[in-house]
């Protein structure tokens, strides 16, 4: 943490905020596509009147479907970005942010970009195959077994091709990562991600047949291994109820949760706080706040109804998962940003 300390600006912000995005695909895995949306600083004086806002593809998966331009975004409260200038000087520290079950890069992790790469971070958020995160059902509904077992292994393959063009001299982002200094993000079972890269997982089933009998594919139960190149965890109300107390014990590394409260979770983020081994190791619980307060996935769903993404009803269905009465959006994120 002290290190991560001595090289981020004021708070109050020194970078305008780059945006870029490419496609991965892991051939191990037959050929599978894994979206990538990166936020980086910007270098300061490249930013003028003219410069061009970023552009996010709604639906990375399918040509031809809609984007939404960052004012779009913006109008809802969340932070600017521009499409592609030049990096600032780095390297900077890299997060690793992975959506929840049926999230995106942009629902869950637009706000992490736009609002830490303004202080000297890279962050890097993925949209998962196999989720139907924008209801257009032309890919596969995974069970939950099958994609916890794909996440960390996306995220991974992620970080080997950032490394590889953090290391290409003709790349946007040539020298912009500190190979020394990774975290694993993310919301919900892209909280699990960030444990299970950190401390594996022995069997990614055994834990999440939530609903035997429904008919779902058939899923592995192999086992996750940890990935070695992480400096730090920083899991975003985490679903470690899919993780064997002692398979939590084995993060090492420093680690910062951030949940929900007693009150409207339990003991869920005392269990995982209690589990990990690293030092320091934080447990920040946000007052008032309910699962969706740690995305922006109910301003996302928003944007995908103007830019005409969703079906007929789909923003219906979404917007039942957004619930009133809890902690406002805005100062929710403004305090896991803080901590982060």
């Amino acid at each position: 943490a002290g290190a991560l300390a001595k090289s981020r600006p004021a708070a109050s912000g020194s970078y305008e905020v780059g945006f870029t995005t490419f496609m991965v695909h892991d051939e191990s895995r037959g050929d599978r596509p894994i979206p990538v949306y990166v936020w980086y600083p910007a270098q300061p004086g490249s930013i003028d009147e003219s410069s061009p806002e970023a552009v996010y593809p709604l639906d990375p998966f399918t040509p031809g479907a809609p984007t939404a331009p960052s004012s779009a975004f913006e109008a809802y409260g969340l932070g600017g970005a521009y499409q592609e200038p030049l990096p600032a000087e780095g390297p900077f520290p890299l997060i690793l942010h992975a959506p929840g079950w049926g999230g995106t890069a942009y629902t869950d992790g637009l706000f992490v970009g736009t609002g830490l790469a303004k202080h000297g971070f890279v962050v890097v958020a993925t949209t998962h195959w196999g989720d139907q995160s924008t209801l257009n059902f032309a890919e596969p509904y995974d069970h939950l077994a099958l994609a916890i077992y794909n996440r960390p292994r996306d995220v991974s393959k992620v970080l080997d091709t950032m490394l590889e063009k953090n290391g290409a001299g003709e790349d946007l982002l040539f020298g912009t990562v500190d190979p020394g200094r990774i975290v694993a993000s993310g919301w919900s079972i892209g909280g699990y991600t960030a444990m299970a890269m950190a401390g594996g997982d022995d069997s990614v089933c055994d834990l999440a047949d939530l609903w035997p009998g429904w008919g779902f594919p058939a899923y592995t139960c192999g086992p996750t291994d940890p990935d070695p190149r992480l400096s730090m965890i920083i899991p975003l109300d985490g679903s470690n109820q899919l993780l064997h107390f002692d398979e939590m014990a084995r993060v090492s590394v420093p680690a910062m949760g951030i949940g929900e409260e007693w009150a409207m979770a339990g003991d869920w983020q005392a269990r995982q706080h209690a589990a990990f081994q690293g030092h320091p190791s934080y447990r920040v619980e946000v007052l008032n706040s309910d699962h969706f307060s740690f995305s922006a996935f109910c301003i996302g769903i928003e944007v995908m109804e103007d830019e005409g993404l969703l079906p007929p009803g789909g923003i219906d269905f979404l917007r039942s998962f957004c619930a009133t009465g809890v902690i406002d959006g805005a100062e929710a994120r403004r305090i896991i940003l803080k901590y982060m």
